[in-house]
């Protein structure tokens, strides 16, 4: 209904059209507080449904503007409040995407730290849920929020069980997948290897940072050559250290360098 009566004012009385877009944004606010899941859906699903036509505002007439709906959703915290209603439902939490895709370098590292605190304690898949918003919203960070996420990253490591660490881990690697910037990507790259090289570290785990790892370093977009070549040679450094202490010969060595060092070798040669 707000959307048509916008549409008349842009026609007849230009002068209305901003006290019509606050309303219809007042109204979604209040939707979005409500303690009724309908509701709360209901105006995820216009506030996205917004966010796209914002980004269309050329062939979309009645579009409220990009730059305003995004101080709106700064302004009233739109996305904290978000986070409070039913993170445990997928179909929830994909509506939550579409506004931390928007917010992007927008999102404050308060708020980046709230996002990945409502995660501890809870079940697997509240869990994979957050991961999932963090990864979307990763994909425009700036450094100093992807410093921050991985701080983060680093202090529920350090605590956590080994079944959140795999989680952690696919969030990690997710993140190095998703990332179209090169500083992203080395930075995903250094701390699954660093993970990986953790003394204490389970084989299970140490495999799968390296999977993560070598996945990511096959990727002939996003990883240059000599990226590539540099862990390459840190693979051939690790071997030259377990030929020097004969310890370190054990199922942890065989899944190191057979599933991580020979693929990587295969591909760099096959690609030079």
């Amino acid at each position: 209904l707000l959307s048509a009566i916008k549409l008349l004012c842009m026609r007849f009385q230009p002068d209305l059209v901003t006290v019509v877009d606050d309303l219809r944004l007042d109204i979604l606010l209040r939707m979005l507080k409500s303690p009724h899941f309908s509701a709360k859906m209901n105006s995820l699903k216009e506030v996205t449904k917004l966010i796209e036509d914002s980004t269309l505002s050329k062939s979309v007439k009645n579009a409220i503007d990009t730059d305003r709906l995004l101080n709106w959703l700064v302004e009233n915290s739109v996305l904290s409040i978000a986070l409070e209603g039913n993170i445990d439902q997928a179909q929830y939490c994909d509506r939550i995407k579409g506004i931390i895709e928007l917010l992007g370098s927008k999102l404050s590292l308060d708020e980046l730290t709230k996002i990945w605190r409502i995660q501890s304690g809870q079940p697997s898949t509240v869990i994979e849920n957050i991961h999932t918003i963090i990864a979307a919203a990763a994909v425009k960070f700036s450094s100093d929020q992807l410093s921050h996420l991985f701080i983060l990253i680093q202090k529920s490591w350090e605590c956590e069980s080994d079944r959140v660490r795999q989680k952690l881990l696919s969030l990690i690697g997710r993140i190095g997948r998703e990332a179209r910037v090169e500083a992203t990507t080395g930075k995903v790259l250094e701390v699954l290897w660093d993970l990986a090289h953790l003394p204490t570290l389970p084989s299970s785990l140490i495999q799968q940072a390296l999977e993560e790892h070598l996945t990511i370093l096959s990727d002939a977009y996003a990883v240059k050559e000599a990226i590539k070549r540099s862990y390459i040679i840190k693979c051939i450094e690790d071997i030259k250290k377990v030929g020097l202490s004969s310890e370190l010969a054990s199922e942890i060595i065989i899944l190191r360098y057979i599933v991580f060092l020979l693929p990587l070798v295969l591909t760099f040669f096959n690609s030079t």
